[in-house]
């Protein structure tokens, strides 16, 4: 009975509470998306289309490369949307000052198809 409850508070460890409750990480990342306001200089399926400044994110999880410089995955793309200038200097990527779980919310949002 005490390894089933601390087993329990274990697992809800790794639980993150993001005010979200049903919302799936796609979901927050969609979110994350508007409110640091990613679609005015990127067009974005499913959030906003049309003409914009940076490169479109379409088919995202199909690239070889985040930002031209390291191999695509969810955990690349996170690191870039932490730290762009990290990744490719002299980016015009700002760092929006993504927390850890936005950056990996919306790489779970662009990789979704």
């Amino acid at each position: 009975m005490i390894l089933t409850a601390v087993l329990g508070l274990a697992a809800g460890c790794e639980r993150r509470e993001t005010g979200g409750g049903s919302q799936s990480s796609s979901d927050r990342g969609r979110a994350a998306i508007l409110k640091y306001g990613c679609t005015s200089c990127h067009s974005i399926p499913g959030v906003r289309e049309g003409n914009s400044v940076g490169p479109p994110l379409d088919s995202y999880a199909r690239r070889s490369h985040v930002a031209k410089t390291i191999p695509n995955s969810p955990e690349n793309l996170k690191l870039f949307l932490l730290d762009p200038a990290s990744v490719r200097p002299g980016t015009n990527m700002p760092d929006v000052g993504l927390t850890e779980d936005e950056a990996r919310d919306i790489a779970a949002f662009l990789f979704r198809d």
